[in-house]
């Protein structure tokens, strides 16, 4: 991802007060598809906002970006006297239960 490319989108947006990107930006961040991105955003994970008239752009700010990539972090299960990373099991994938991600950002 070429360094301009984000400047120009970022600067295109940062009259909100922070940057915001493009969800086509995001997808490409991600390697996965931005009907992805819309999925995520349709359902609460991924917060964005309505840019321009009638149905606008979809822009997500950088505060919720990074609230995302935090949120879907994987992290194994804590262990004995709640070690991290001791015990064993599979790791946790926060965006396999959307609701849960939903509801600890109230």
């Amino acid at each position: 991802m070429a360094t301009s490319e984000i400047a120009a989108v970022a600067g295109a947006t940062a009259e909100l007060g922070e940057p915001h990107y493009q969800v086509r930006l995001i997808a490409r961040w991600l390697d996965a598809h931005p009907s992805t991105i819309y999925r995520l955003i349709e359902s609460g994970v991924l917060r964005a906002r309505r840019i321009g008239r009638g149905r606008g752009g979809l822009r997500v700010p950088r505060s919720a970006w990074v609230k995302f990539l935090e949120d879907s972090e994987v992290r194994p299960p804590a262990g004995p006297a709640g070690t991290p990373g001791v015990g064993g099991g599979e790791p946790q994938l926060a965006l396999l239960d959307p609701d849960a991600v939903r509801e600890e950002a109230c």
